[in-house]
């Protein structure tokens, strides 16, 4: 610990504001303090590069150099190094996939940094992509050098390269459903009440929203990002990400069962007749693979009723729903449904009495819609 006794406090030492990155956070004193980085205020500090490089700064020896201690940077509202290795982040309080965060490369919003003076941990998530209060697309990339940017940089508005990011194009987002999506990530970031006016407007399903962790909002964003198939670069994929899962929520559950439609359905796997089966790939993504599974319960009776109500082409396991709420049915159930023997209903199906739904495919079991 000899660089505690070595290190002596900045002349600028303010305290971090509510809601402020701490990337943001040591570029805000770093400037204010004159470095032309945060890489030299940091190695005073005592970091090697790697530590300095760091989603996350150790603050045991970020704390003598505000000549504070490490307790107090963390009450003060710091992120936690600890709570920030391998595989999380610690962003606002929250544990975040490091995968889900863009801690390597700096966005912001130009707009709130003029307004509060500050760059807030919202702009360490990868998906924000656009500002949600001034409706205006993260800047992300130099408009001088088109490097992304650095949290490495002379100042909070000013590139590695010294350009001003001022000279930046904002680019509207006129999408009332990308914006309500991503006010519903900054609330939860900030824990902050949803605006129920706002997603009601669009057709959110306000309660399921209200459920769900910040955590799994981005894991389904990541999730239906990854049936979007091959884009440009990653931050088309992000955008692409974040306009998917917007126009999935929208007018729930209608808009989600055009997307099962028009962006699952020609991939389904006919030859089996379980909705489930047939529909595999995405119901292993969203409903077997993420781990706080009760909160997509909403979801998952929506893919429930899209087999039922709009698919028709599949029968539904008995987990799902019971013979007494099953709309699609194979012969045995249709035959305890109704109290007729197999026999008799191939009979009816014969004489045209009956009708089944098409076939899936080759050797498949005949379907009834008890409608």
């Amino acid at each position: 610990m000899k660089y505690l006794r070595e290190v002596q406090p900045l002349v600028i030492t303010p305290s971090p504001l509510a809601g402020e990155s701490v990337l943001g956070f040591i570029l805000r004193i770093s400037e204010l303090n004159g470095y032309s980085s945060p890489m030299k205020l940091l190695h005073y500090a005592g970091m090697n590069d790697n530590e300095a490089r760091s989603a996350r700064p150790p603050l045991g020896k970020l704390a003598p150099v505000f000549g504070k201690s490490q307790e107090e940077l963390k009450n003060a509202g710091l992120d936690n190094m600890s709570q920030s290795r391998g595989r999380y982040v610690e962003v606002l309080g929250h544990s975040i996939p490091s995968m889900f965060t863009s801690c390597k490369h700096a966005s912001l919003c130009l707009e709130c940094v003029n307004e509060n003076g500050f760059i807030e941990g919202y702009y360490e998530i990868k998906y924000a992509i656009a500002c949600p209060k001034h409706k205006v697309r993260t800047i992300k990339y130099c408009p001088s050098c088109q490097n992304s940017l650095s949290w490495h940089r002379n100042g909070l508005t000013t590139c590695k390269c010294g350009a001003d990011l001022a000279q930046a194009n904002s680019e509207k987002i006129d999408s009332p459903e990308v914006l309500a999506l991503l006010g519903v990530l900054y609330a939860k970031l900030m824990k902050e009440s949803l605006n129920r006016q706002q997603l009601t407007e669009v057709g959110f399903p306000f309660e399921a929203m209200e459920q769900l962790s910040v955590q799994t909002l981005l894991s389904i964003i990541y999730r239906f990002g990854l049936f979007n198939g091959k884009q440009v670069n990653d931050l088309d994929k992000d955008i692409a990400a974040v306009e998917t899962t917007a126009k999935v929520f929208s007018d729930w559950p209608n808009k989600f069962y055009d997307y099962l439609e028009e962006n699952q359905a020609p991939s389904a796997n006919l030859k089996v007749s379980g909705l489930r089966g047939q529909f595999n790939a995405f119901y292993e993504s969203f409903f077997k693979n993420i781990a706080l599974d009760q909160e997509l319960q909403f979801m998952r009776d929506a893919f429930i009723s899209f087999g039922q109500d709009r698919w028709k082409l599949a029968a539904i396991h008995p987990s799902f729903v019971t013979n007494e709420t099953a709309k699609i049915l194979g012969i045995n159930a249709l035959s305890k449904k109704i109290n007729k023997h197999p026999r008799i209903i191939k009979k009816l199906v014969n004489e045209g009495l009956i009708k089944t739904l098409p076939k899936c495919g080759v050797g498949t079991r005949s379907l009834f819609d008890v409608a």
